[in-house]
């Protein structure tokens, strides 16, 4: 079996950005084992602000417009992640959705359910980004004092997941 794909990535976590009237963690995923470079970095912002200007919104959520976001420079070309948050009347929902541009082509097309959402490289990434909202959550909960909003911020001041 070749292993080719299962070399380590390096990823680097580029702050919270905002933008287009999103808040977002923002990771960029490099094929190289060198590490991220700053061109990557400046293609994958670029890359995520022309993906969130594609997105639309059905009116029966609350969407917060809060997340993470994943530029992940691969061996066939570059694909965005943007995991995000809302509600549906008082149940707090996940929302994920993806895009690929493949090496040679100019625009991106927007991920169909038909096709992978993450790779073996992003769910290190995703995954935990995730179980840090949920979290975040539970502590407010807990607490019983904070709103949607301060929760959002709270996730979004988080320290950045480890990775490789």
């Amino acid at each position: 079996m070749n292993s080719e794909w299962a070399a380590p990535r390096r990823a680097r976590f580029d702050g919270v950005r905002t933008g287009l009237d999103w808040r977002l963690r923002l990771y960029v995923v490099s094929s190289s084992g060198a590490g991220v470079t700053s061109r990557e970095t400046e293609l994958g912002n670029d890359a995520v602000d022309s993906c969130l200007g594609t997105v639309t919104f059905d009116p029966d959520y609350q969407m917060f417009r809060v997340g993470t976001a994943l530029a992940h420079f691969g061996r066939r070309g570059l694909t965005i992640t943007l995991v995000h948050y809302g509600l549906w009347d008082d149940m707090f929902e996940v929302f994920i959705r993806g895009w690929y541009r493949y090496n040679g082509r100019s625009e991106f097309e927007e991920a169909t359910p038909a096709d992978p959402m993450l790779c073996y490289h992003d769910i290190p990434i995703i995954l935990p980004e995730i179980a840090l909202a949920h979290s975040t959550i539970a502590t407010a909960h807990s607490a019983g004092t904070a709103q949607w909003d301060e929760i959002m911020t709270a996730y979004l001041n988080a320290r950045p997941i480890s990775h490789g």
